[in-house]
């Protein structure tokens, strides 16, 4: 379990990381005035016996992007 606070995405927002088996998930939340975002982006290699997790890096880099882009959206249309 790893969480961390997040600067340039929207007005607030943090990443929190975690692994279930093989699966590394990461959730982003960001806030702009009363709307808040949520991404989950997960998933793992799935290539023989033992399942390997995204790492940290890899999904919350994933779910960040996916949130700063959202985020975009909706600022250009304000």
């Amino acid at each position: 379990h790893d969480s961390r606070g997040v600067t340039g995405v929207g007005e607030q927002a943090y990443v929190v990381y975690t692994v279930d088996g093989s699966i590394g998930t990461a959730v982003a939340n960001a806030r702009l005035a009363n709307v808040l975002v949520t991404v989950h982006y997960s998933g793992g290699d799935h290539l023989g016996s033992k399942g390997k997790p995204l790492s940290s890096g890899t999904a919350g880099d994933g779910a960040l992007q996916a949130a700063r882009d959202i985020i975009s959206k909706l600022e250009s249309h304000s």
